[in-house]
């Protein structure tokens, strides 16, 4: 039951107060609802009906989710992962823009061979990059990702990236990360005068919006000569 703690004295709410009670919802369980002219309302564990009694109101569940967005399920993506690999992890690396399918990887906890994830059947590949620069023990290796799309390819990546801490890659300061989306899935068409607007319209918000989008990093990339802002 809800009582109203006045300077004075502790007293049950008359249908005046009730009524003019700031709540947009109240639930089942604790609350603490402040009343602005008249205190506190120090909210005990209250049945629903309770809280109908005390607020006129009748307990409503969480809203459900929302649905999921076919369009978005259908946007396509494209992930590259710069890092370093032990030279010890049985992973192939390919030549540059030739990757090799990475298919297993040794465990650095025991050793044992992990199966590398994959998206509808498709291997992700391993490829060298010059701009990687890795210690002594270690082998530059930027891991692509096949085509991906909608929620299931965000999951697969998070288990992708789980697979690649599992065996051993790290990041330093000469590593990144790209994101490559496929406009077509997007604007729904591939017609050439529409992607260029899309274009224009996104290197707009890009530009505007740089130093927040760096900042997202944590890190100074705007000043590594592989990611400039588009101003300069």
């Amino acid at each position: 039951m809800g009582y109203v703690i006045s300077p004075c004295s502790i007293r049950m709410p008359t249908a005046r107060e009730r009524a003019k009670w700031p709540l947009k919802m109240v639930r089942t369980g604790v609350r603490m609802v402040r009343d602005k002219r008249r205190g506190w309302l120090a909210g005990r564990r209250m049945s629903e009906r309770a809280t109908h009694w005390l607020t006129g109101l009748r307990f409503q569940p969480d809203p459900s989710m929302k649905p999921q967005d076919p369009k978005a399920e259908a946007i396509t993506f494209g992930v590259e992962l710069e890092t370093t690999i032990p030279a010890t992890s049985g992973i192939v690396v390919g030549a540059y823009h030739g990757g090799a399918f990475v298919r297993v990887g040794a465990s650095t906890a025991t050793n044992e061979h992990l199966t590398a994830p994959t998206f509808n059947g498709n291997h992700w590949k391993a490829e060298r990059d010059g701009s990687i620069r890795p210690i002594h023990g270690r082998v530059a290796c930027e891991f692509v990702s096949p085509i991906l799309h909608g929620g299931a390819g965000v999951e697969h990546l998070l288990q992708f990236v789980e697979w690649a801490n599992a065996v051993g890659a790290n990041v330093n300061g000469s590593c990144g990360c790209h994101i490559t989306v496929g406009v077509k899935s997007i604007i729904g068409t591939d017609d050439p005068q529409a992607m260029s607007e899309f274009a224009r319209k996104l290197a707009h918000i890009a530009r505007w919006h740089a130093m927040s989008l760096y900042g997202q990093t944590g890190t100074g990339r705007h000043l590594n000569r592989y990611s400039h802002t588009l101003a300069e």
